[in-house]
């Protein structure tokens, strides 16, 4: 989390999949939800001596605002287990925030209870009693899927928060795909990366079929390479 700048809420780690709540700061999701799923499993493969996929399919994200929706999903992630009938109650299941948020514990290094409890509460003790009472209450209404509420399948909040995201999109569809000169602008030629890299070689380019032919010499030893 802290290499990411990322904030977890809440998680539940379920047989064959995981949910989690990430609050982002960067616009890096992509590359640190890559290091969870695909770096962890190979570390994982390596240390149990296992071969595949450790998670099931590829991760989908929803953009959720920080409020009450937000408080609603960290409560829908730690029933997961009780809606799946795994067991009664969320503090049987040992892999998911719901102890560490509810009690009086340790939290895990990655995870943060602040914000949550914060909902509840500026005393922890009376907080904690207050999420676990919210949690409880969801069992009653399981059947109520939040996701009931989903926009485009990606966002979850109120219809301002939606409205603003909604015109966010639109504007970035109508500015379009940067064209490619424009976005490697500071990258430096190719030729000045190799007199940088080997001020010692002479270095010749061509054009020849529409593809560019890099031709060394060093000391009269010529190498082509394509």
């Amino acid at each position: 989390m802290e290499k990411y700048n990322w904030l977890c809420h809440a998680y539940c780690l379920m047989d064959n999949h995981y949910h989690v709540l990430i609050e982002t700061f960067d616009p890096n999701l992509s590359l640190g939800m890559r290091q969870l799923n695909g770096v962890y499993t190979q570390s994982f493969n390596r240390r149990h001596s296992r071969v595949g996929h450790v998670f099931q399919g590829r991760y989908k994200s929803i953009l959720v605002q920080n409020d009450a929706h937000l408080l609603e999903l960290c409560r829908y992630i730690v029933l997961n287990p009780v809606r799946a009938g795994m067991v009664n109650q969320p503090k049987a299941w040992g892999w998911s925030s719901y102890k560490e948020t509810g009690y009086a514990c340790k939290v895990s290094k990655f995870l943060t209870v602040d914000w949550v409890l914060g909902q509840f509460a500026n005393e922890k003790d009376v907080a904690r009693k207050g999420y676990r009472k919210f949690v409880a209450a969801g069992v009653e209404v399981m059947d109520e899927s939040p996701w009931k509420e989903l926009v485009g399948q990606v966002i979850f909040g109120g219809a301002d928060f939606i409205s603003d995201i909604q015109s966010r999109i639109c504007e970035a569809k109508a500015i379009g795909q940067i064209p490619r000169p424009q976005i490697f602008a500071e990258r430096p030629s190719l030729k000045n990366i190799f007199r940088l890299k080997f001020p010692k070689i002479k270095h010749y380019a061509m054009n020849k079929s529409k593809s560019l032919i890099l031709l060394t010499r060093w000391c009269n030893r010529s190498t082509l390479h394509t």
